[in-house]
This record gives C-alpha cells, structure tokens and sequence, in this order.
C-alpha cells in the first residue's frame, strides 16, 4: 500500500487470508523473467509499499529497476546456515553425517575457489544440470553465487561449516525472546565440533 493511504479490511480474517494470496502472488511474479516488472508496477499503483525478495532475485531487480531500494537484512539479523540431528541421530548415523559434511564443504570450498574466474565454472557446472532464471544471466548469477558464498566465510574461510558457540547462543536467544523457541536449554552443550 501507497504511503499514507489506508485501506479498511471487512474484517481481521480477511486481512489475514489476503496478506498471504498477496505474498504468494508476489513470490511467483518475482520468480518469472518478469517478476521485477511486474512487482514494481504494483508498488507504484499503490497498491503495497514493498515486499519481501530472496536475495537471488535482488540482482534481477537492480537491473530492471535501477530505482529499487533494498534493506540490507544482515545490518539487523543473523544469516546462516545450521545442521541439525538428535544425539540419537548423530550416535547411529554419526559416519554418513561426517561423509556428507566432508564433501558439503568440499563442494563449498570449490565455489569459493572459483570466485576468481568470476564464479565461471560453478555456474558452467549449474547450467549443466539446472535451468532456472537466476543462472540465465551471468551478472545475476554471479551476484546470487557470491552472496551466498560470501556469508559461509563471514568469519573467515577457517570458519567454514564451524559454529561459533557465543554466536550460536545469541541466535538461540533471539528465537526465545520472539517466542520462536523455548527458553532454558544452554545450547552451547549441544555443539559437536570436529564433524567437518
């Protein structure tokens, strides 16, 4: 919506059921050759302020619509990634996780080795089995790669698939205060090093 306007809803329900059909309807707009187009017409109809893109989508933006402003999330929240099994699950299955991790950053460590060229044969290697709109062009490709790569090494590439317990406590935090998780648990005692 437009800033400055409103708009009554018939009722909580409603607003409820239309926010998703508006969300779902953006996502697949956004997702198509015209997403961003399309996206940015309905921002300047006012009909919404804004929305929400995945990063892979956010290169696409910046070169059909030169005009976009986008919110730097990682200013204000914590990305990452976690891989996650009960003590059940690591003691019964504790060789298949070590294998997959191992070859997980193997594959990570080849993408980051690849940056050089521009990331040339990750996405060489991705057009050879995939086809979907983000590796249809080279700068958008490059840029999604790049951001996702980028934030496995935030901490430095001696850091890659390590979980830094003071960090994975303060992420742990966040999800209690917004009731996403149970508060209690020390978390730290949870972490397995040495899997990687």
């Amino acid at each position: 919506m437009a800033p400055g306007h409103t708009r009554a809803c018939p009722s909580r329900r409603a607003g409820r059921v239309l926010l998703p059909l508006v969300l779902v309807v953006l996502a697949a707009a956004t997702a198509s050759a015209e997403g961003p187009e399309v996206a940015d017409t309905i921002i300047k109809r006012g009909r919404i302020a804004g929305f929400v893109i995945g990063a892979s989508q956010e290169e696409q933006f910046r070169k059909t619509q030169p005009s976009s402003t986008f919110l730097e999330t990682d200013q204000f929240v914590t990305d990452g990634l976690a891989y996650i099994t009960s003590e059940k699950g690591l003691q019964s299955n504790k060789d298949t996780i070590q294998a997959y991790l191992r070859a997980l950053k193997g594959a990570m460590t080849q993408v980051l080795n690849d940056k050089e060229t521009n990331f040339a044969g990750t996405i060489k290697k991705l057009r050879s089995k995939y086809d979907f709109e983000e590796l249809k062009d080279d700068k958008v490709a490059q840029y999604y790669i790049d951001y996702i790569s980028s934030g496995w090494v935030v901490d430095g590439e001696e850091k890659l698939l390590k979980v830094d317990p003071a960090q994975w406590k303060k992420t742990y935090d966040a999800a209690v205060q917004v009731k996403a998780a149970e508060g209690g648990v020390d978390v730290t005692k949870n972490l397995v090093p040495g899997l990687a």
